[in-house]
């Protein structure tokens, strides 16, 4: 059995340095993408590793936010002027020239990218509708390896060849989530409905075809009409959708639940607010290819009913399958019937494991990015 990991940590001067290079990180920054909440999860990581880990950022700010307090933050010119031994520089928020990596090679640091995006959809998404945009978004060279979350392996080989990296240098990184914003925010709980309307949200960004509300409002649409039961259908990010002509033309006049009024569309708005301001919903969530989610891991700790089709996380929440109407009308029948019958005390339970499967107190968490920084000295 291997010693507690306390029983080896270093004095901070003896241990190896760790730069994570992101965007200054502020409230705006952290509650509008979980993007970077992964990277104080990841810094976190580093932490009890045994690492010491910095953020590496272009800017500091004045007075940073609760959760930063204690954390070591560089700006590129603070390094620059005192230059310290890097063991690795890992860039997931933010990149960095070519020959800023150069620099830090000279300084002994292996340079890992860790991709939290689907960049082999965007890119294909954006040449598709977009024919004269250039990738700006990739900065390349002077890259050791490519890192990417386990349900972004599809485009692993791609993100190696984009950055001319080995593919045997291209690795998986486990993904990682901590309850700290959630809980630190105060979510609410869920709570059973009042009465017999129920409350559905859908929050899907509707900017790309991974994460758009089409098919959440078809299945409210088929679980309508075949139940005659009306619902009220909280659509965040909706003012998006319908603005979109497509949407207007050819989607919305076609919906029952469009046409009789069902339907509130939001602007943007951030997942606390939506939790207090719907106590008793039920969300509905659809992805290609982007399984994790922050947020269904957050709605999942607070204990309320989500349906969605992540197959990697099919035990959780009330699941379909892929693109399925009829398998989603059969969830959200599940959800309705089964949460607060002792349903959402289950859901509850099994979720633990799942919040356990990816945090980074798990010794098999642990030894795996152990595995991948130390693969990368």
């Amino acid at each position: 059995m291997s010693r507690p990991l306390m029983a080896t940590l270093q004095p901070l001067r003896a241990r190896r340095v760790v730069l994570i290079a992101t965007q200054t990180l502020n409230n705006g920054v952290v509650f509008s993408n979980g993007l970077y909440q992964n990277i104080f999860t990841l810094y976190r990581l580093m932490e009890a590793l045994g690492y010491l880990p910095f953020f590496l950022v272009n800017t500091k700010e004045a007075e940073p936010a609760g959760y930063l307090i204690g954390c070591r933050v560089l700006t590129l010119e603070e390094f620059a002027k005192k230059p310290i031994p890097v063991h690795l520089y890992l860039e997931a928020g933010m990149s960095l020239s070519p020959e800023n990596r150069k620099i830090l090679k000279m300084l002994g640091a292996r340079s890992a990218k860790l991709y939290l995006g689907n960049i082999l959809n965007i890119d294909t998404e954006t040449s598709m509708f977009y024919p004269q945009m250039n990738f700006a978004h990739h900065v390349v060279g002077e890259t050791d390896e490519i890192w990417v979350s386990p349900h972004y392996e599809q485009h692993r080989e791609y993100a190696a060849i984009l950055n001319g990296c080995s593919l045997s240098k291209s690795r998986i990184a486990p993904y990682v989530w901590d309850s700290t914003f959630i809980a630190a925010q105060g979510a609410p709980k869920w709570t059973v409905a009042p009465n017999d309307k129920p409350t559905f949200v859908i929050m899907e960004p509707n900017i790309s075809f991974q994460k758009n509300a089409f098919l959440p409002l078809w299945i409210i649409e088929a679980w309508h009409r075949k139940t005659g039961i009306q619902p009220r259908v909280v659509f965040i990010n909706g003012n998006r959708f319908k603005a979109m002509p497509h949407s207007q033309e050819n989607i919305l006049p076609a919906m029952d639940i469009y046409n009789k009024g069902f339907i509130e569309f939001r602007d943007r708005s951030d997942m606390i607010t939506i939790m207090r301001e719907n106590p008793s919903a039920t969300f509905l969530c659809h992805q290609i290819n982007n399984e994790y989610n922050y947020m269904i891991l957050e709605l999942l700790w607070a204990g309320f009913p989500v349906v969605h089709n992540g197959e990697r996380w099919a035990d959780f929440g009330y699941t379909f399958r892929g693109c399925g109407i009829g398998d989603g009308v059969v969830a959200v029948e599940r959800a309705l019937t089964e949460h607060g019958r002792g349903g959402e005390q289950i859901q509850r339970s099994r979720a633990e494991t799942l919040f356990w499967h990816h945090s980074i107190n798990n010794p098999s968490v642990q030894a795996a990015w152990r595995q991948l920084v130390e693969a990368a000295a």
